[in-house]
């Protein structure tokens, strides 16, 4: 029963992204998207100059599976500090820097390098 639920949370966080970046502008000098899921593993979905569309960032979020395991809050953090701003990867000097880390039980909330924790309510 919780992996059923589990997986009914990863399609609403899902849905989440794809409201998200509706309200976006998206584009090379605007706001840019990337996706990292974790479980045991951490695995980079697509960086940040990967997609420049709200139609193929959605679709990309659309088809990202759910991967099932346990939830690896550090390798994801990891991956994040590590690669995922990193110029040849979208990253750019004078942007701000958010995400968000969804989880089974807490969202996770990163701007520029302060964060703030806050329970999942729904």
């Amino acid at each position: 029963m919780k992996d059923l639920c589990v997986m009914y949370r990863f399609s609403a966080i899902k849905q989440f992204v794809i409201d998200i970046v509706e309200l976006l502008e998206i584009g090379t000098d605007k706001t840019r998207v990337a996706t990292i899921v974790f479980s045991d593993q951490t695995v980079v979905k697509f960086y940040l100059n990967r997609y420049n569309t709200t139609k193929d960032i959605q679709d990309a979020v659309r088809v990202i599976e759910f991967p099932g395991g346990k939830t690896n809050i550090s390798g994801s953090l990891r991956v994040l500090i590590d690669s995922m701003y990193l110029p040849q990867n979208g990253g750019r000097a004078n942007a701000q820097r958010v995400s968000v880390q969804y989880t089974w039980i807490r969202r996770i909330v990163i701007i520029d390098h302060r964060t703030i924790w806050s329970p999942v309510t729904n």
